[in-house]
């Protein structure tokens, strides 16, 4: 965490107390904390934000928008939603939360560098992300993303609009190929 980062974080929600949830941009950095880029370009623009706009998002984007690092919660979130549950993958329990916590409360998405994400061979994000030919994190995030196209299926909102609806029944169509692409790497013959 950089200066800043816990305080900035604190008066993001303080300010806007129907966000349960912020986060912040990151770099990603060597085990010397040497920068080597930004995190991610695919963040939204800065501000509260829906939880179903941040959920719409992530679908839109194919992938979780929200590293662990960079995230402060309400304790009142957490009572509400339950810990980090490894419900569908064990690589993916973080992305699980941000989705269960964005389908009942705002978040918020603070633009500023305000962690420095460190990268080296032990982690889990190297093992299950970054390792070519070891998709497993991609395999992971494909069903998370699935999980959260069904839950935005439920809303009354969508259920009202065939538009959205074939545009979430679309998604899961591609992150289900995906998943299926994925899983024949890892499992020679199926």
């Amino acid at each position: 965490m950089l200066p800043g980062f816990l305080s900035t974080s604190v008066m993001a929600l303080d300010n806007n107390p129907t966000a349960q949830i912020s986060y912040t941009q990151a770099n990603k950095v060597d085990p010397q904390l040497q920068y080597l880029s930004i995190w991610s370009e695919l963040y939204p623009k800065e501000g509260l934000m829906s939880g179903d706009d941040y959920l719409m998002y992530t679908i839109d984007k194919g992938c979780c928008i929200t590293i662990a690092p960079t995230v402060v919660f309400r304790r009142s979130a957490f009572d509400l939603v339950g810990r980090f549950l490894d419900e569908l993958c064990y690589n993916s329990f973080d992305f699980n939360m941000w989705i269960r916590i964005a389908n009942r409360f705002d978040i918020y998405f603070i633009k500023q560098i305000l962690v420095n994400y460190r990268l080296h061979d032990k982690q889990m994000s190297k093992e299950h992300w970054f390792t070519k030919g070891y998709p497993t994190g991609r395999l992971a995030t494909m069903f998370e993303l699935i999980k959260a196209c069904c839950l935005k299926l439920e809303d009354d909102e969508i259920k009202n609009d065939p538009e959205k609806q074939n545009y979430l029944l679309r998604k899961i169509s591609l992150f289900n190929k995906q998943a299926s692409e994925y899983a024949r790497t890892l499992i020679a013959g199926l």
